[in-house]
C-alpha cells in the first residue's frame, strides 16, 4: 500500500485525503444498514399485524367494557409515553442486568451490563435459528406454518426474477465496456494532463467519472425495469418482487459506486487513495462483495422469504446474513491489521506536515479497533 501515483503532488494530494477515508466509508454503510434494517422490519411487523389483527380486536373491545381495567390502561399509556421504546429501556437498565443474581441494581457494573446484553443478543440468535430450522422441517413435513407453503409459485416466481437480475447486470455490464474508452481518457488526462494542478485535476476527474457511473447505474436501472414491466410476467405490470431487486440494485451499485472513487483498480488517474492497482483491487472487491451480500440479502431475500414462506424463517435469513458479513468483515481486519499499520507508518514517515503525521501514526495503530467496533454495532442493531 506504499506505492504512490507517479506525479509528486497525487502523494501530497493523497495524503491530504486520507483523513476522509474512515468517515467516506462509515457513510456508505450506514447508507446500507439503514435501508435494510427497515426493510425488514417492516416486512416483519407487516406480516405479524395480519394474524394479530382480529384477536386483538376482541380483547380491546372487552377491556373498555370493565371500567377499572379501563382506568388502568389510560395510566398505563400515559407511563408509557414518558417512557423509552418498548424494550430497550429494559434491556440496558441495571435491573435487567442484576436479574438473578444477589447484586443490588444500583451496584452493577459497566461490564456486567454489557455481559446480559451480549447474552440476550447471543440467546435471540439461536431462537431464530432454531425456529427457521423448525419452519424448513415443516416445509418438507407439510405441517405447521410451512405446510403453506406453494412451491409451484415459488418457482415460477424465482425464474421471473432471475431473468430481470441476469438482464439488468447484462445490461451494466455492456454499458460499462462502451464507457471503458472514456473512463481511459479521463484517467490518462487526469495523469498527464496540463492548465491545472494535480490535485484539482485529480478530484475534477474523479468527479466527472462518478458522474458518468452514475448515469451508466441509472441507465441499466431503467433497463432493468423495461424488461421487468413488458418481457417477464404479465405485460405492462412491474411484479413486487422485481421492484425490490431494482431498488436494491440501484442503491448497492450506488454504494459501489462511491467505493470505485476511493479504490479505482483499472484506472490509477480516478483513484483518491495513494495505494497500488493490486492493492486497490483488494480492497474494492472486498467492500464490493461485503456491500452485495448484505444489500441484497435483506432487501431482496430476506422480504421474498417473508411472503413466500414465514416471516420467522426470514428474520433468521436476515440474521444469518449479518453473521456472516460480521465473520468476513472481522476475519479481514485481523488478516490485514499489520500490513495496513506497515503502510501507514510508511506512509507518516513521508508525510512532512506534523499533524498529517502524528494522525497517520494513531490511526496505524487503532483502525482495526474502530473497524471491529463498528462491524459489531451495526451487527448488533441490525439484529
Amino acid at each position: 500500500m506504499a506505492n504512490t501515483h507517479p506525479k509528486g503532488g497525487y502523494g501530497v494530494t493523497s495524503l491530504r485525503l486520507l483523513p476522509w477515508l474512515s468517515v467516506w466509508m462509515l457513510a456508505l454503510f450506514a447508507m446500507l444498514a439503514g435501508p435494510a434494517m427497515a426493510q425488514t422490519t417492516l416486512s416483519a411487523e407487516s406480516d405479524a399485524s395480519v394474524s394479530e389483527e382480529q384477536p386483538s380486536y376482541a380483547a380491546l373491545a372487552d377491556l373498555l367494557e370493565d371500567e377499572q381495567a379501563r382506568q388502568e390502561l389510560i395510566e398505563l399509556l400515559r407511563n408509557q409515553a414518558s417512557e423509552l421504546p418498548a424494550g430497550v429501556a429494559a434491556e440496558l437498565s441495571p435491573e435487567a442486568a442484576a436479574a438473578g443474581g444477589n447484586v443490588a441494581p444500583e451496584d452493577v457494573s459497566l461490564p456486567r451490563q454489557l455481559a446480559e446484553l451480549t447474552s440476550r443478543v447471543v440467546g435471540d440468535v439461536g431462537g431464530q435459528i432454531e425456529q427457521a430450522v423448525a419452519i424448513v422441517g415443516n416445509i418438507f413435513t407439510g405441517q405447521g406454518a410451512g405446510s403453506s407453503f406453494d412451491m409451484a409459485a415459488f418457482m415460477n416466481a424465482a425464474i421471473n426474477l432471475g431473468i430481470v437480475i441476469v438482464a439488468t447486470f447484462a445490461i451494466f455490464m455492456v454499458f460499462r465496456r462502451l464507457a471503458k474508452s472514456l473512463f481511459t481518457k479521463i484517467s490518462g488526462w487526469s495523469q498527464q494532463g496540463t492548465g491545472l494542478t494535480p490535485v484539482l485535476r485529480l478530484v475534477l476527474c474523479v468527479a466527472i467519472a462518478a458522474v458518468v457511473d452514475i448515469l451508466l447505474i441509472a441507465l441499466a436501472y431503467v433497463g432493468g425495469n423495461l424488461v421487468a414491466t413488458f418481457a417477464v410476467g404479465e405485460t405492462g405490470e412491474l411484479s413486487t418482487r422485481a421492484s425490490l431487486f431494482l431498488n436494491a440494485f440501484l442503491i448497492i451499485e450506488l454504494l459501489k459506486a462511491g467505493v470505485r472513487m476511493l479504490f479505482s483498480s483499472r484506472y490509477e488517474g480516478l483513484r483518491l487513495l495513494p495505494i497500488s492497482a493490486q492493492e486497490a483491487s483488494y480492497w474494492n472487491r472486498w467492500l464490493a462483495r461485503l456491500i452485495g451480500m448484505v444489500g441484497y440479502g435483506l432487501m431482496v431475500v430476506v422480504p421474498l422469504v417473508n411472503f413466500y414462506v414465514a416471516a420467522t424463517l426470514g428474520q433468521a435469513v436476515g440474521t444469518l446474513i449479518m453473521l456472516l458479513a460480521f465473520i468476513y468483515a472481522v476475519g479481514v481486519v485481523l488478516k490485514n491489521r499489520v500490513r495496513l499499520r506497515d503502510n501507514l507508518n510508511q506512509m507518516s514517515a513521508r508525510s512532512t506536515l506534523m499533524a498529517s503525521r502524528v494522525s497517520l501514526q494513531l490511526f496505524a495503530r487503532t483502525w482495526h479497533l474502530f473497524a471491529l467496533i463498528y462491524f459489531l454495532m451495526v451487527f448488533v442493531l441490525t439484529l
